[in-house]
């Protein structure tokens, strides 16, 4: 993959794509490694291919998404508040760019309400747990029933819920998330019996 970016000049219409498939490389051989070095080059390049992608490209919303993961991830390992900030900042432009109905808008969505979730934890600002919940909540109304994806988005949702709780001490806040956590037993009853639901559902 590298050497596609180095052989290819900027001005090709596959650049971004190159460097967005590079980035993910990085990305997941930081994972392997633990090198902050690899993930900072990620988002180098993640970056240049936003830059170098016009306004409309249809894969523009899922380079955004894919640069804000990087950031967020380079987050969890500096606990720099800007990282977290320029996560927010490209996921909630991928979310805006993704048309209603997309396979990944809830995806994009739950990537958007953990970063929120992320920046609550690191700087203590209510507004940005409720941000995390309403995130959240609208990528499970967006998943079907029966979605392999749906167990653990409803249940990153009810642990939402209660981080609420523990900070609000509001009732209501535990409540829903003890019906979140009947939901999740339902919804992995129901996925075991369907089977798998198929290849084109929402990713990561």
């Amino acid at each position: 993959m590298r050497q596609a970016v180095e052989i290819t000049p900027d001005s090709h219409i596959d650049m971004p794509g190159y460097l967005t498939n590079l980035g993910n490389s990085l990305h997941c051989h930081f994972r392997r490694t633990g090198r902050v070095s690899d993930l900072s080059e990620a988002i180098s390049v993640q970056h240049c291919a936003v830059l170098l992608t016009p306004d409309g490209h249809p894969d523009m919303p899922i380079y955004l998404n894919s640069l804000g993961m990087s950031f967020h991830t380079r987050f969890d390992c500096t606990s720099d508040v800007c990282d977290i900030s320029k996560a927010i900042s490209f996921q909630q432009q991928a979310v805006q760019l993704v048309p209603n109905g997309h396979s990944d808008r809830p995806a994009f969505l739950h990537n958007l309400g953990n970063s929120f979730q992320s920046c609550f934890e690191r700087i203590g600002n209510i507004s940005d747990l409720e941000e995390a919940i309403s995130k959240k909540h609208k990528a499970v109304q967006l998943t079907p029933n029966g979605h392999p994806t749906l167990p653990a988005l409803l249940d990153d949702l009810r642990n939402s819920f209660q981080t609420r709780f523990h900070h609000t001490d509001n009732i209501t806040h535990i409540g829903k998330s003890h019906c979140i956590e009947c939901s999740v037993y339902r919804s992995c009853t129901v996925y075991q019996y369907n089977g798998p639901v198929g290849p084109h559902g929402v990713g990561p």
